[in-house]
């Protein structure tokens, strides 16, 4: 990149990108470049308006019920919250910042633009947040305008994932938004990979498609609701959109030590990340389910959501209002899916008599699954099986290698995380005879004398046997001359050994052994 004469910004670790100002004439150069996957320009991007305009957000998605059943004032607490966003009141007498940090261009992480935030303190003055207790970090990222750069928005990211000094946060919070970059894609999908809840405002567009980040599918999607739980007019809407909140007329903490009354997408949001904090601080989601306690979240957010349009998932509202009673106690105070989630049913067919099979064979399964409740499946099929041979992830078409009694289990997981899954048992025949075979090459190496190549092809009846384990001896003369050692077979088959500066004379090699789940 210096070589471009770039100007270096940033040098990511979240992701494989660096960000920096370039001469007009070296985008090409560099894009030409066998090493870089593409040049992308570093847009803009503006935090989405909150008009400034009744405290009912808070009540409506039943947070300050939570609160009640949890020790005063500490509801959410132990969770980290960051707000990458115009920055946070620093000073704010209802606000307490853990840490912040700022990659925008203004002196400090201290909001001037002024936007809303989660965790507004519960001791009795101005508004409480829907997660009083969580623990505030406060990323700036756009400046006194509202607007900022992609790249400084990926910087933000990258601390709140822990890296280059950051913190490790549970939920990130973003109201803010602009055109599609696959560097901002990489980056929130990292964070995703991470364990992070990554939540988005849907964007203000009145009907018009959901901005990113919202639109990746790692982010969810928060579009706006107004007091009558309609969908506010500003909110824009379509198939990204995962969750609906208050947006319209919220009152929250402003900038300069003040509170407003606000509407936006962006008051909606974090409405949504609160409720994930007190989701996470219940222990309610602890990695056992789907293996990721951000998954977990996820699905609970979903699957106790009030439906407010059609049953299930729509365009307006996704799986519904945001219901923090629902998510956290369990309770059934939703018309949508309070009732307790049951998990999904899956049964398996094979072909023909679906009992008896040849080894070697390459067998199509096939499975039906049903979900009670919505229908939603989160995940794809995922087979296994007890025989040896290669299976994977949605992959329903298996290579019987082993001979005897099998079972073949296919599992699938629903919309609030509870997995299914069938099996069926099978026998298998004998195993087919297979091949090896074996031969002799000699290069010639300069000066140093000739290089012996052994290569060792292992088949059986379906083809090339990868992975098969095999061991020789070189003999010179008739004479043991060299083992060659264990090593295993490549994806054709084939292991290629090489004894250099070998002497003259007559070679034989022998196979001595090979081991495979097939042999």
């Amino acid at each position: 990149m210096r070589g471009a004469g770039g100007d270096i910004k940033y040098t990511y670790t979240l992701v494989n990108a660096i960000a920096a100002s370039l001469p007009s004439g070296a985008v090409a150069a560099l894009q030409n470049r066998p090493n870089v996957v593409r040049v992308e320009a570093d847009l803009e991007v503006h935090a989405i308006d909150a008009e400034l305009g009744s405290v009912w957000g808070v009540d409506r998605v039943d947070a300050e019920v939570v609160h009640n059943t949890q020790a005063p004032k500490l509801a959410g607490a132990g969770v980290k919250v960051a707000v990458i966003d115009s920055g946070i009141d620093l000073t704010h007498p209802d606000l307490i910042i853990a840490s912040s940090a700022n990659f925008s261009k203004g002196k400090s992480a201290d909001d001037k633009y002024g936007h809303g935030t989660i965790a507004g303190l519960d001791d009795g003055n101005g508004v409480v947040g829907v997660a009083p207790g969580a623990s505030l970090y406060a990323v700036r990222v756009l400046g006194n305008s509202g607007s900022g750069t992609w790249s400084d928005v990926i910087a933000g990211i990258e601390w709140a994932s822990g890296l280059k000094g950051g913190t490790q946060v549970d939920v990130i919070n973003k109201s803010l938004g602009g055109g599609d970059v696959q560097a901002v894609h990489d980056a929130v999908n990292a964070a995703d990979e991470r364990g992070v809840v990554v939540v988005a405002a849907a964007g203000k567009d009145s009907g018009g498609p959901v901005i990113y980040p919202a639109a990746y599918t790692s982010v969810i999607a928060v579009s706006a609701t107004n007091n009558a739980d309609d969908l506010a007019s500003f909110s824009s809407v379509g198939s990204e959109v995962e969750i609906a909140a208050p947006g319209r007329n919220i009152y929250s903490t402003y900038k300069d030590g003040a509170y407003a009354t606000m509407s936006g997408t962006s008051m909606a949001s974090p409405h949504v990340s609160g409720v994930a904090a007190l989701v996470i601080a219940s222990g309610i989601a602890d990695g056992n389910g789907n293996g990721r306690i951000n998954d977990e979240v996820r699905a609970r957010l979903r699957i106790t959501a009030d439906d407010l349009g059609t049953v299930g998932k729509d365009d307006l509202f996704g799986y519904g209002l945001m219901d923090a009673e629902n998510a956290v106690l369990g309770t059934t105070g939703g018309n949508n899916l309070g009732r307790v989630n049951t998990s999904p049913s899956v049964t398996i067919d094979t072909p023909g008599d679906g009992s008896t099979f040849d080894s070697g064979s390459s067998v199509s399964f096939t499975e039906s699954v049903s979900d009670s409740e919505d229908g939603e499946l989160t995940s794809t099929i995922s087979w296994r099986s007890s025989i040896d041979g290669s299976i994977g992830t949605g992959a329903n078409v298996l290579k019987i290698l082993g001979d005897g009694a099998h079972t073949i289990t296919a599992s699938v997981t629903d919309g609030g995380g509870k997995t299914g899954s069938g099996s069926i048992s099978i026998t298998v025949g004998d195993a087919p005879v297979n091949s090896i075979f074996a031969s002799v090459e000699m290069e010639l190496s300069g000066e140093k004398g000739r290089d012996l190549i052994i290569p060792v092809f292992v088949t059986d009846a379906n083809g090339a046997v990868a992975g098969a384990s095999v061991s020789i001896s070189l003999y010179l003369n008739d004479d043991l001359h060299a083992t060659g050692g264990t090593s295993s077979t490549g994806s054709d088959g084939q292991i290629r050994w090489r004894l250099r500066n070998a002497p003259s004379g007559t070679w034989f090699v022998s196979v001595d052994s090979v081991e495979s789940g097939s042999l």
